[in-house]
């Protein structure tokens, strides 16, 4: 079986600070956006040579609070050390749950403002962490010049940036140059925020004009609920309504269940990847999401990884804990799936 390259070039869609120059990154660029203006994408000459084999989606990461105690005492490496091996040569869209303040104080444990040092964000390029959602309820933590300096210190060090806690605008689309086809994800926070129906099916019809696949990447759901509720179903069936052709969720910090709707698979939740949350079981496992060319039909694999024996440093699921974590997912997962959980992985097309 023939496994087509990736050929990945990043889209940072909105140019940082306004910078009148344009940033050679960029494949497309959204137009200003607001309740009076239309929504244009326009193509741009520039191409990234890189060559990747698979896009990698996760979920939460966290590198504040206790995860920064483990960092400072074993090693900035710590929380990568064992899932970092897996990671390199691939290209990884994560969810970055905290902020970058330009002064930085350590987030004490049970304090929900997330502050990170800028110091640990070179390990994000390093294990293959290329790309991060900024559409979630944390990226505000410290405001918006925290938000702004967050997007600079992350791209100083390699690593894009995409999405808005509270707005859709010209920076909620990325796209991925995939062996010549090109895959738009939007971003959005869904948590706390409300976005315009027809703002946001322009923004799709965009998509499908100038992308072969689209993906949605949502923050949403109820946190530690192990299966989706009826408001994420609802606007999952909008986006496949819509045009979507994959839906991936974090923010519940637990593995929720999958279904698919006509056709178009839902990841409700892949759970938390680098978190200190130490509770529960569930909330120390979690999935990535591969995305990778076979035979140039793009493919699905779920792959299962836990840190239950190792607090904030994930690795993959040996052949017993992926037993059972198969039949958990099954168990709460759409009846037309069971036949694909299995095994190692799970495979599926879009």
């Amino acid at each position: 079986m023939h496994r087509a390259s990736f050929f990945v070039l990043v889209l940072l869609v909105a140019i940082l600070f306004n910078s009148a120059e344009p940033n050679h990154s960029v494949v497309y660029s959204f137009g200003e956006i607001s309740s009076t203006t239309s929504l244009t994408i326009k193509p741009d000459e520039e191409v990234d040579d890189s060559l990747y084999t698979e896009i990698v989606l996760t979920g939460d990461i966290l590198l504040a609070r206790k995860v920064e105690f483990y960092m400072r005492n074993y090693g900035d490496y710590y929380p990568f050390e064992r899932i970092g091996p897996f990671l390199n040569n691939q290209f990884v869209i994560a969810n970055f749950e905290a902020t970058v303040p330009k002064e930085h104080v350590p987030t004490a444990y049970y304090k929900y403002a997330f502050s990170v040092d800028k110091i640990f964000l070179d390990n994000l390029d390093k294990f293959g962490i290329k790309a991060v959602n900024l559409a979630n309820n944390h990226s505000l933590d410290f405001g918006d010049d925290a938000f702004l300096n967050t997007k600079f210190e992350l791209s100083e060090n390699k690593v894009a940036s995409f999405g808005n806690a509270k707005t859709l605008d010209q920076n909620s689309v990325f796209t991925v140059l995939v062996d010549g086809q090109k895959i738009s994800v939007l971003a959005l926070n869904l948590v706390d925020t409300d976005y315009q129906v027809e703002l946001l099916k322009e923004t799709l019809e965009e998509m499908s004009k100038h992308s072969d696949k689209q993906f949605a990447y949502l923050h949403w759901g109820e946190e530690y609920s192990n299966v989706h509720n009826q408001k994420q179903e609802n606007m999952a069936t909008w986006l496949v309504e819509n045009g979507v052709d994959l839906i991936v969720g974090h923010h519940p910090h637990v593995v929720q269940d999958i279904q698919v709707i006509n056709g178009v698979p839902v990841f409700y939740s892949l759970g938390n990847f680098i978190f200190d949350q130490y509770f529960s079981n569930e909330v120390q496992n979690g999935i990535l999401l591969k995305v990778r060319y076979v035979d140039n039909e793009p493919k699905l694999s779920l792959i299962p990884i836990t840190s239950l024996d190792k607090q904030s440093s994930p690795r993959l699921m040996n052949e017993v804990e992926i037993s059972s974590f198969w039949s958990n997912l099954k168990a709460k997962s759409s009846y037309s799936l069971q036949g694909d959980i299995d095994g190692n992985e799970i495979q599926l097309s879009i």
